[in-house]
């Protein structure tokens, strides 16, 4: 005797019009790709803040917080109780409990150190400092990593967030302004690369139904291009412009001039 849902498979009943439709689950990714794009964009525009913290965060301190929340994301997504995911509660309880578990490990050795200990105090307060600059970006990297990898819907939502944060640190400080970006090429390089990678994690977490072709991937990403090219150059010149009055920027034709006239002795001929 045949299983009755396959019976109802082979013989489909009509539905009734008063019957709900069925609304599937949230679709996950089908691959890292999407989610490797995105990550190398968040990655970048997080990193303005330590920028912008100057002494008060370590470039490979923040670095590797980044990369150890990515990875906390990753792990709490394949651990499994009892052979199901754990939910969103606990993971993001666990990813709250990480940092305060790092300082706990390296504050406890002091408690077996009697008298002075300038190493293990040090060390503690290297952490907090770091930790106030990195505390954020790592609980942000790791929640949206962990419900990247379990909904696509959430990915392309997250890509939009990340956007936004992007707009928001560069209203808030002011990005020219930091040393870095003296020279604004560096700047556009940097703003184009965060478009292009968000745009590449829009492109390849579309779901598989609407079947988008190779080749209808290749002309989006060379328009991406086009458009990201076109966008720097429209915006190199006033961001030369403004470095130029703040003593950086690349070379206007009348500095160069200047600058020769002054190391070769050279004048013009009055006509």
């Amino acid at each position: 005797m045949k299983d009755k849902y396959e019976l109802l498979n082979n013989n489909p009943v009509p539905c009734s019009p008063f019957s709900v439709p069925y609304s599937p689950p949230l679709p996950t990714p089908h691959s890292l790709l999407p989610l490797f794009f995105r990550s190398i964009a968040l990655f970048t525009i997080l990193y303005q803040l330590r920028f912008i913290a100057d002494d008060l965060a370590d470039t490979a301190v923040f670095a590797v917080a980044l990369f150890i929340a990515a990875g906390a994301g990753l792990f709490l997504n394949e651990i499994k109780i009892k052979e199901k995911k754990i939910n969103a509660f606990a993971g993001l309880a666990a990813i709250a409990l990480v940092p305060w578990a790092a300082r706990a490990f390296i504050a406890m050795p002091r408690l077996f150190v009697p008298g002075e200990a300038v190493g293990l105090d040090s060390l503690l307060l290297n952490f907090d400092r770091n930790n106030f600059v990195s505390l954020l970006p790592f609980y942000w990297t790791a929640a949206s990593t962990l419900f990247s990898l379990r909904s696509r819907l959430f990915l392309r939502a997250a890509v939009i967030v990340d956007a936004l944060l992007l707009i928001v640190i560069s209203g808030i400080a002011h990005l020219s302004d930091l040393a870095v970006y003296r020279l604004p090429i560096v700047m556009i390089i940097t703003l184009a690369g965060i478009v292009l990678f968000q745009a590449l994690a829009l492109l390849f977490s579309l779901p598989p139904e609407l079947k988008v072709r190779k080749a209808e991937r290749a002309i989006a990403a060379a328009m991406l291009l086009f458009l990201v090219f076109t966008g720097g150059l429209l915006f190199l010149k006033p961001s030369q412009q403004r470095a130029a009055q703040k003593g950086g920027g690349l070379l206007e034709p009348s500095c160069s001039v200047l600058i020769f006239r002054r190391f070769s002795g050279w004048t013009p001929k009055s006509a």
